[in-house]
């Protein structure tokens, strides 16, 4: 194992944020590091790029940031919680939490796979076996293409509840 002190390139982050990151996905794609920042209440999330060579303490480069306004679930803005590539596309997982930071948990009132198209984050919202929302808050993704499906962790925030493993089926994505 390799542990590097990467405090460099979450200063850089937090400069150009302009406010401290929270960083709950990473996507490597050629040598592009795209990092996942997640807003909370009113406070948007963003992808931040950054040179792949931050990873290897070989200085920090970032080429810019975007915005995304992924939309809503029960009123409440969702937010980055995960992301993964496949086949020249990203995937990402979000959630609608009603916290005013990202440091304070507070109710689940939707989640949602999305991808990015261009500028623009394009989703659908989780729904449960039974058709209705799911308020699951799904934290961690990674993609089976041979069963067409995303395995997503989920963090109940309560020490009394397990974590799940959900399997998501992507009907019409493949």
């Amino acid at each position: 194992m390799h542990v590097a002190d990467l405090g460099a390139l979450f200063d850089a982050v937090e400069a150009r944020l302009g406010i401290r990151p929270n960083i709950e996905g990473a996507v490597l794609s050629g040598e592009v590091l795209r990092l996942f920042h997640r807003g909370a209440g009113a406070g948007a999330s963003a992808v931040v790029n950054v040179a792949k060579n931050a990873l290897e303490g070989r200085g920090v480069e970032l080429f810019g940031q975007v915005v995304y306004d992924l939309g809503f679930a029960g009123g409440v803005p969702l937010h980055f919680t995960d992301a993964t590539a496949f086949g020249g596309r990203t995937l990402y997982l979000a959630v609608a939490e009603g916290t005013p930071n990202a440091i304070d948990d507070g109710p689940v009132v939707g989640a949602a796979v999305g991808f990015f198209a261009g500028d623009q984050a394009r989703y659908a919202l989780l729904e449960e076996p039974s058709g209705e929302g799911s308020c699951r808050k799904v934290e961690g993704i990674t993609l089976d293409p041979a069963r067409k499906t995303i395995w997503a962790v989920t963090d109940p925030d309560d020490p009394e509840r397990p974590a799940e493993l959900c399997e998501i089926g992507l009907e019409g994505f493949f």
